[in-house]
C-alpha cells in the first residue's frame, strides 16, 4: 500500500475485544498490533459514528 497510511478500527470487537475480551485466542484490541488512527464504536457501528470517525481523521490529516 503506497504511503501514507492511515488505520481506522471499526466495532467494539476491533477497538477491544467486545465480548471476546480476555480469550486465549483473541487480541485485547487492534491497536495492540499496529497504530490505529481512528476509532468507530458501537456494535453495531452506526453511520454517524463512522462518519465522526472519518471527520476526526480528515482533521487529523489535516492538522500534520
Amino acid at each position: 500500500m503506497a504511503e501514507p497510511k492511515f488505520v481506522v478500527s471499526v466495532g467494539n470487537c476491533c477497538n477491544s475485544a467486545g465480548a471476546y475480551r480476555g480469550a486465549y485466542n483473541v487480541y485485547n484490541g487492534l491497536d495492540t498490533v499496529i497504530p490505529v488512527d481512528a476509532y468507530v464504536y458501537g456494535c453495531p457501528p452506526k453511520p454517524e459514528n463512522i462518519l465522526q470517525a472519518v471527520a476526526a481523521l480528515q482533521a487529523k490529516i489535516k492538522g500534520g
